[in-house]
């Protein structure tokens, strides 16, 4: 979402974050321009979780981010932050949801292309390590 700040129906979109809480889902806001934009940090609920209705909300989902504070900074850090939260708001519906991921697959190291190298390392986490050929000119 791309706001200047406004929220027309504060109420409202606190309890459709609530709502949304339980559901597999990150919102995440960009202010732009130089309002003041204390209601976007409140729906951001960093500090403070929200409530509606008596039902408080099962996880943060919600990043807010003034887009004068790292415009400045680069694109890489404008991803960087804005996406901060998303791995965390990830696991924590998993967890909400006691959903435990799935083992990695097995490799089968031997059918590996002759000029791929897996390290030792790798080889005892399961995860392997190309190192692509040479290339020649």
């Amino acid at each position: 979402i791309i706001t200047d700040g406004v929220i027309n129906d504060f109420d409202a979109s606190v309890a459709s974050i609530v709502d949304g809480s339980e559901k597999p889902m990150s919102i995440i806001i960009v202010g732009v321009g130089n309002a003041d934009f204390s209601m976007m940090e409140r729906l951001d609920a960093d500090v403070n979780p929200l409530v509606s209705n008596g039902k408080k909300q099962k996880r943060d989902i919600v990043q807010f981010l003034p887009y004068n504070q790292v415009a400045h900074k680069g694109p890489a850090a404008l991803a960087k932050e804005t996406l901060a939260e998303v791995p965390e708001q990830v696991s924590s519906f998993m967890r909400l949801w006691n959903i435990a991921p799935l083992p990695p697959p097995a490799v089968n190291y031997s059918a590996l292309p002759s000029y791929a190298t897996v390290s030792p390392q790798a080889q005892q986490s399961q995860a392997p390590v190309y190192s692509p050929p040479p290339m020649t000119f």
